[in-house]
């Protein structure tokens, strides 16, 4: 299903286009570093369980979790990647964290079988100086529901690629949701396509601080009918840092009555700070439901902030509730369970962290 999409390639190509339709260098280049290692020279990483309920099902010897899904062990060999497979007409709900020490694996595969379903909750931290690259394969067959929430907060020298493909198949739901609170320098890099029926949510949330870079495109696809992909980004950028964020919609001849959205929004705390959306859109049919896109930036005023402090909360404090509010409406409604609950906490104490540094 996406051979075709197995490296940047494809992605790359668009990103290259949309910045240069916008007059701006690509401030991020990343190599795959995959192709030139030897087989055999794998290094294992470890795997820590996010609750106690995980980490009494995770088996010391080849780590499958329970018999729903199976974990390979994680390595830097692409042919060896990280695999869950959940079959027919299972529900699972999975709760991970991941430690690296040193640069970030290959590849993540998620498999979903017919009808079934998955919410899976995913926490990155990495203790890594060097360049590293994460790719993250989503497969889902027909009719089948994905709910991944991720939480990115590498240590702030950290540069790193994750690159996130997304196959909707027929009548199949993704909703994926990716708060960022950590790294350096960040690319972060999608593509989704939904076949007849399909449909992609994704919702993301970063914060930059310092003189942090992170640098967010995706490349969506109407490919079949009745389809719908949505992709919503809010970012606080504060200090010197810059948000950048580039996203290509395309709805193909064949996807008659297919639905695509995009919305970038970025909150600007200080004069420094910066914040470029730049959202495009192809469309191949005259007959769709909906396409359409939006951007703004917001750059948060000293009459603002003096409202605030007339009401006795400090300036810096004040700035916390402006971003914590502006952020609030993608965060909500996206940890629907009780494990969902305690990701929410995480997420928001580490934004809340960055926020007040």
């Amino acid at each position: 299903m996406l051979e075709w999409l197995e490296d940047f390639g494809e992605l790359e190509k668009e990103r290259g286009e949309l910045y240069k339709r916008h007059g701006r260098p690509i401030p991020i280049r990343f190599e795959d570093k995959s192709s030139g290692r030897e087989k055999g020279t794998s290094k294992d990483y470890d795997i820590v369980a996010f609750s106690s309920e995980h980490a009494s099902s995770v088996e010391s010897e080849g780590i499958s979790i329970a018999s729903d899904a199976e974990i390979i062990r994680l390595t830097e060999d692409v042919s060896n990647p990280l695999t869950i497979s959940i079959e027919d007409g299972k529900e699972v709900t999975m709760n991970m964290a991941f430690i690296f020490d040193s640069s970030l694996p290959s590849k993540i595969k998620i498999r979903l079988g017919k009808h079934a379903s998955l919410d899976i909750y995913e926490t990155f931290s990495s203790n890594f100086s060097s360049d590293g690259i994460l790719s993250q394969e989503m497969e889902l067959d027909e009719s089948s529901k994905l709910n991944l929430v991720a939480l990115h907060k590498e240590p702030a020298n950290a540069n790193y690629a994750l690159l996130s493909l997304v196959h909707s198949g027929k009548n199949a739901e993704a909703r994926l949701t990716n708060v960022f609170a950590g790294g350096n320098r960040l690319h972060h890099g999608t593509i989704g396509v939904a076949e007849d029926g399909g449909s992609i949510a994704s919702s993301t949330v970063a914060v930059a601080g310092s003189s942090q870079i992170i640098d967010l495109s995706s490349l969506l696809v109407n490919e079949g009918r009745n389809s719908s992909i949505e992709s919503l980004t809010r970012a606080v950028v504060k200090d010197n840092a810059e948000c950048l964020v580039k996203e290509l919609a395309k709805v193909r001849q064949s996807a008659e009555e297919a639905s695509t959205y995009i919305e970038e929004k970025g909150l600007l705390l200080n004069d420094g700070a910066s914040f470029v959306p730049m959202p495009d859109m192809a469309v191949d049919t005259n007959n769709v439901a909906n396409a359409s896109h939006s951007s703004a930036v917001f750059p948060l005023g000293k009459k603002s902030i003096f409202y605030i402090m007339s009401r006795g909360v400090s300036e810096g404090n004040a700035r916390q509730l402006f971003a914590t509010g502006f952020l609030e409406k993608l965060l909500t409604g996206k940890f629907g369970s009780e494990k969902g609950k305690i990701m929410l906490e995480e997420a928001e104490a580490s934004l809340n962290s960055k926020l007040r540094s």
